[in-house]
């Protein structure tokens, strides 16, 4: 897991920017608890002279934009000034430039007396003109909070969304969502975004995503709980490949009294690798073994599990670790049990992304990350733009990396 620094990313919630391509960041040693730490200034390298217009101008113009361009509105006739500064919380100042740049334009024509209209002729002209550079896409990690810790894969997703989304010259903002609801929906709305990559959302944010979608506002989920949404736009990975694909090598290899560790949780992919495991044991005629399945919430249930099971528990010869977070912590348990990996237990896990702290190198059901982002950011280009009017659902094939962390044992079955 990565842990951003807090301080430094509330900098940039609500604001709008473009980043140059992210390089890869140096990290400090791994600490007691198998964590890393980014610095997310230098991460994301924002410089303001890249910045095409401050936030609040760029805000107030896409609210206008997307008043004008609603259909369903059918509005001519532009709120007041004062007005728009109170829904916006803007100056009158922005909204006034904002005002004279689309009369420029042509968008918009002031009638001296009577207010601010629409000209449908010029905004239609405008609508099949459009360049992605012309709008902005939010982010918005988990249920909303852009402060929580990333996960590594999560980390590795990002980096590639923000590298496509800067090469297209598209600005990126950060969003926290303080509200729940249809309150989130207005919140989300108001901050100007044409589109929204949404990361590991879960049950909680449904409605909020529906909410978007019939505003117009386009939304890519990535990872999270929500993929079985017929009507919603999903990346991820085929996680029961990935959970069959582990339980077959190891299988293959001679196990077949495999402890099995993952997240004590109700999320759809942990069902998902967990239904693929199932499907290799069938192949191979082994049922599963309750006791040699561990469900833990968090590090330190893991640690104690893995040593109780070692000490006390059923035998086993082999981990297959369904959740990378919990990398280390195995391996420490091990350790301190003194066992070693491979020697006493081979070792399988899902895409943790700490390979280079290990003393060797891990069995690993790996997802192309960086293919995540650019399908995440190109589509919701696509459906900004609409180049893109289908469904948008890929789910991604993990690949088999064949690590020192396991051997061959004969089969006894």
């Amino acid at each position: 897991m990565i842990f951003h620094n807090r301080n430094r990313l509330s900098e940039y919630e609500g604001r709008s920017f473009h980043s140059k391509k992210i390089k890869k960041v140096s990290v400090s040693p791994l600490d007691k608890r198998g964590m890393i730490r980014y610095d997310i200034n230098r991460a994301f390298r924002i410089e303001e002279k890249t910045m095409r217009f401050p936030s609040a101008y760029n805000k107030t113009r896409e609210w206008i934009m997307r008043i004008a361009e609603n259909p369903e509105t059918e509005v001519e006739k532009l709120p007041a000034e004062r007005q728009i500064c109170t829904i916006l919380d803007v100056s009158r100042d922005t909204v006034r430039r904002v005002i004279a740049a689309l009369v420029e334009e042509g968008i918009l024509e002031v009638r001296h007396g009577n207010g601010t209209y629409i000209n449908a002729a010029a905004l239609k002209r405008h609508k099949k003109q459009l360049q992605p550079a012309g709008f902005t896409v939010g982010i918005i990690f988990y249920g909303g909070n852009s402060s929580v810790s990333l996960a590594t894969y999560v980390w590795g997703i990002l980096q590639s969304v923000i590298n496509e989304l800067s090469a297209n010259n598209i600005r990126i903002m950060l969003l926290n969502i303080k509200s729940r609801g249809v309150l989130a929906i207005s919140e989300i709305a108001a901050q100007g975004i044409s589109g929204l990559i949404w990361f590991c959302p879960d049950k909680e944010q449904l409605e909020i995503i529906s909410g978007l979608k019939e505003k117009e506002i386009p939304v890519v989920m990535v990872g999270g709980t929500l993929f079985h949404e017929k009507s919603l736009h999903y990346v991820g990975a085929d996680d029961a490949e990935g959970g069959r694909m582990a339980g077959e090598y190891l299988l293959k290899n001679g196990h077949h009294d495999i402890l099995y560790v993952a997240r004590a949780t109700s999320r759809n992919f942990d069902e998902a690798r967990y239904e693929g495991y199932c499907q290799a044991l069938a192949r191979y005629g082994v049922s599963p073994d309750p006791a040699l399945e561990i469900t833990v919430l968090d590090l330190f249930e893991v640690y104690q599990a893995i040593r109780k099971q070692i000490s006390s528990g059923k035998p086993f010869t082999a981990i297959f670790c369904a959740d990378g977070i919990f990398l280390n912590v195995i391996q420490n348990a091990v350790r301190d049990e003194n066992k070693k990996i491979p020697d006493d237990y081979s070792l399988i896990t899902f895409s943790p992304g700490h390979e280079d702290f290990l003393p060797y190198a891990p069995v690993q059901i790996l997802q192309d990350l960086e293919k995540y982002g650019v399908i995440a950011a190109r589509g919701v280009i696509d459906l900004v733009t609409g180049r893109r009017i289908a469904l948008l659902k890929e789910f991604m094939k993990p690949r088999l990396i064949s690590g020192a962390s396991c051997r061959k044992i004969p089969w006894n079955g």
